[in-house]
């Protein structure tokens, strides 16, 4: 019962259809080292660079420090902070050609696998986000993140496909009149697909690859972001004699 529930609910999500035409082709490669302090505190540090593929008209490099903390054997919490540098030479604004930006996120995740009897085959992430993001040059923003991701636990330890959902909401959306009718701006409820593959080279280095789809539900068109990451995960930091 409890795995046809579960599936009754990924079918539901997968249902969720794309609206809009297809955008631009966008990149994301990104360079993680994990540390560990104890068995419950970990943190991550990461550098990424994002590009629009298809027209080469945006950058940026982004600074990202992640910390997980397991209080218990399937919940964990997660504060992120991130800084974003991107080269405004293809919007000159203030005189300037830099433009900055800084987020900051707290997550609870909690791991439904054994509640739902699928353990022995998937490992299971639901995530829900808090996130404040502050602008240079416009206002800043409040969203609310909630994301299901799904693992499959193979034979082989040298592949683990994957793939996410996501719903992003932002909270500060305005509305006005404008010729009797209400205009709302600030809106954004976007659904994010990925599906990817994580290659484990070996027990402390893993490559990630995978397609992310970025569905804005709006007429503005979807993005297609082609997303590499490379890991090292460093253990403990400090060991006890």
């Amino acid at each position: 019962m409890r795995k046809i529930l579960f599936l009754c609910c990924i079918s539901l999500l997968v249902k969720q259809s794309a609206h809009g035409q297809i955008g631009d082709w966008q990149s994301r490669f990104g360079l993680e080292a994990g540390f560990k302090l104890s068995k419950k505190i970990s943190f991550d540090l990461g550098i990424q660079t994002r590009s629009n593929l298809t027209e080469s008209s945006y950058s940026s490099t982004n600074f990202s420090i992640q910390a997980y903390y397991q209080f218990l054997k399937n919940w964990k919490l997660d504060f992120a902070y991130r800084n974003s540098i991107q080269p405004n030479e293809f919007a000159y604004l203030d005189g300037n050609n830099l433009n900055f930006r800084n987020r900051g996120q707290l997550a609870l995740h909690y791991d439904p696998s054994k509640l739902l009897d699928v353990d022995k085959f998937l490992d299971l992430d639901l995530r829900s986000i808090i996130q404040y993001e502050q602008f240079q040059y416009k206002r800043n923003q409040w969203y609310w993140r909630n994301r299901i991701s799904l693992e499959a636990k193979l034979k082989s330890k040298l592949l683990r496909p994957y793939i996410s959902i996501e719903m992003l909401y932002r909270f500060n959306q305005y509305n006005y009149f404008m010729d009797n009718a209400l205009v709302t701006q600030g809106l954004m409820n976007e659904f994010r697909y990925i599906g990817g593959i994580k290659f484990n080279v070996n027990k402390k280095n893993t490559i990630n690859a995978a397609l992310m789809f970025r569905d804005y539900r709006t007429q503005k068109p979807s993005n297609p972001i082609l997303l590499i990451t490379y890991s090292h995960d460093f253990g403990r930091i400090f060991k006890s004699k």
